[in-house]
């Protein structure tokens, strides 16, 4: 659909900054006006840095 999103990963002080992306500017015209972007919408993009919040905190590891 020409859509992509994720997380920006920038060492600070501390931590680590956790920025969300959501980047939908190169989906075909069609799609834009089918009017299914967002396809995830605010509410959900924020509730995954809440996972990946849980998830680092807890620390799981990827076996």
């Amino acid at each position: 659909m020409g859509h992509r999103y994720g997380y920006r990963l920038t060492p600070s002080d501390g931590g680590t900054l956790v920025t969300s992306i959501y980047d939908w500017s190169h989906a075909s015209q069609d799609w834009k006006d089918a009017g299914v972007f967002p396809v995830v919408s605010e509410t959900n993009l924020r509730g995954t840095l809440g996972i990946l919040d849980r998830t680092v905190r807890r620390g799981y590891v990827r076996a």
